[in-house]
């Protein structure tokens, strides 16, 4: 066999096992989720359960079990005990941590209230303007590149380019996604009475 073959051959052999292990991977971790469901159940029963059953419970078990369950140590306990109160804690818990800088909750009041700023409606609105406005300005300077570059695989500078822009684009567009994960959790809140 010559040797220019045998190097083919390994070469094919290598990139068949490069995409077998690549696609076990992706399939243990994103399409394999039933087991890892069912921990995360059972441990939040077990959770809501020690909550439910213990009249003084320490604010810091209540926080090390959301932490536990989200991956994330970034509410206290009264945050974590009142949002588990709404109609949709996962949700409820999702969206306030995501949006903790335009939300906060109140404890006299017993609710998420809007801090600083975006508590006046138009301020909030031309903040989402501005963050879209930016998100589809850097996009589009992502995307020029990519329509007046004849061979854009050996122009690695364009590709920087276009990465860069493409990032600060999806910045603006997470912002405007937490501003707005705030308002749909102080909606949904206030359609509830609380």
């Amino acid at each position: 066999m010559e040797p220019a073959l045998l190097i083919i051959l390994m070469k094919i052999s290598g990139l068949v096992g490069s995409v077998f292990t690549a696609y076990k991977l992706f399939q243990e971790v994103f399409l394999n989720k039933k087991p890892r469901l069912r921990d995360e159940y059972k441990f939040a029963k077990d959770f809501l359960n020690d909550i439910a059953a213990v009249e003084q419970r320490h604010p810091y078990l209540i926080e090390k079990g959301y932490a536990a369950i989200s991956g994330k140590e970034s509410l206290t306990a009264k945050e974590i005990i009142y949002l588990l109160s709404q109609p949709w804690p996962s949700l409820s818990l999702r969206q306030y941590a995501a949006a903790r800088r335009y939300v906060m909750f109140d404890e006299d009041k017993n609710r998420i209230d809007y801090v600083g700023k975006n508590i006046d409606k138009n301020k909030r609105k031309c903040s989402k303007i501005i963050n879209l406005i930016w998100y589809y300005s850097f996009f589009t300077l992502a995307l020029l590149p990519l329509f007046f570059a004849s061979d854009l695989f050996n122009k690695p500078l364009i590709l920087i380019f276009s990465s860069t822009f493409t990032t600060l684009a999806f910045l603006y567009l997470i912002e405007y996604n937490k501003i707005k994960k705030g308002e749909q959790l102080v909606e949904r809140q206030q359609l509830l009475g609380k």
